[in-house]
C-alpha cells in the first residue's frame, strides 16, 4: 500500500464510519490509525506521521534514505545558523535545497507496515455501544478481540487487502 492506497482506506473509513454513525447515534468516537507502536490522526500527512510514528512504514530503503536525510538536514541546519561567510552560506542552502526535494520524493515511496489498523478512538466508554459495535457488519473485528476486555474496536486492518473497495 502507498499513500495512494492509504487514501483510498481513509475515504472507506470515513464513509464506513459516517454509516456507522447512522446506527449508532449515541456514538462519541473517531478513528485512528495504530498498531502495537503508536498511532495518528487520519487526516496526517505521511511527512508528519514519519517524524511522529516512523514505525507507521516498512523499515525500506526509502525510509533508511529519510533517516539518513533528516540527520543530514539536522547538521547542515546547525551549520548554516553558525559563523559561515556568504559563500559558505549559499553552498549549505543549496545542500538543504536538493536534501529538502530529495525528502519530498522519498516520502511518496513509503509504504506503510501491514500491522497497521484503523479503529476507533472513544470520548465516553460506553461497554455496551462498544459490545454492539464489535458486531457490526462494517467492523472487522478479530476474534481473539471479542470479549469485553477489550475495548479496542477495529474498523479494518491496512493491508492494502479486499477491505478497500
Amino acid at each position: 500500500m502507498n499513500q495512494c492506497g492509504l487514501k483510498l482506506a481513509v475515504e472507506k473509513a470515513n464513509k464506513d464510519f459516517e454509516s456507522i454513525k447512522i446506527d449508532f447515534p449515541k456514538l462519541r468516537a473517531y478513528l485512528v490509525i495504530s498498531s502495537r507502536f503508536g498511532q495518528c490522526k487520519l487526516t496526517d500527512r505521511f511527512e508528519q506521521i514519519f517524524q511522529e510514528f516512523p514505525k507507521f512504514f516498512k523499515q525500506d530503503s526509502a525510509h533508511h534514505q529519510l533517516t539518513e536525510i533528516d540527520e543530514k538536514l539536522s547538521q547542515l541546519d546547525k551549520k548554516f545558523k553558525g559563523p559561515n561567510s556568504e559563500s559558505g552560506k549559499e553552498r549549505i542552502q543549496k545542500e538543504l535545497d536538493f536534501l529538502k526535494k530529495e525528502k519530498d520524493r522519498l516520502h511518496l515511496e513509503l509504504a506503510p507496515c501491514d500491522e497497521n489498523f484503523v479503529e476507533f478512538r472513544f470520548d465516553v466508554l460506553n461497554y455496551e455501544l462498544i459490545r454492539q459495535l464489535k458486531v457490526h457488519p462494517l467492523v472487522n473485528q478479530p476474534e481473539y478481540m471479542m470479549r469485553d476486555a477489550y475495548i479496542r474496536v477495529i474498523l479494518f486492518k491496512l493491508d492494502g487487502s479486499s477491505h478497500i473497495q
